[in-house]
């Protein structure tokens, strides 16, 4: 089973642990754009998979960006929000 979240981001479950990965464009040596998959980990339990899911998407979402701590504070929520909502999409086609 897979668990599509945003920015790329998945959850691949099996029968041992829930690997979160994400998918993303680069070049390969000759310079043409390939989509690469990235592993961010191992985990015992679909939380810990979200918690680290939750983290990369804030740190995504504001890379080289120089803004005040409430602008930041919102983008963390909005980030959030939107995480939880895929999450949440998913738990809803389980039912």
């Amino acid at each position: 089973m897979v668990i599509l979240l945003g920015n790329g981001y998945f959850v691949e479950i099996d029968s041992l642990n829930y690997a979160l990965k994400q998918k993303y464009t680069g070049r390969d040596k000759q310079g043409e754009e390939k989509e690469y998959e990235k592993m961010h980990g191992y985990f015992s339990n679909l939380d810990s998979a979200i918690e680290r899911y939750l983290k990369l998407n804030q740190n995504d979402l504001m890379a080289d960006c120089s803004i005040r701590m409430n602008q930041y504070l919102e983008l963390v929520k909005v980030a959030n929000e939107q995480a939880v909502k895929a999450v949440k999409a998913v738990v809803e086609v389980q039912k």
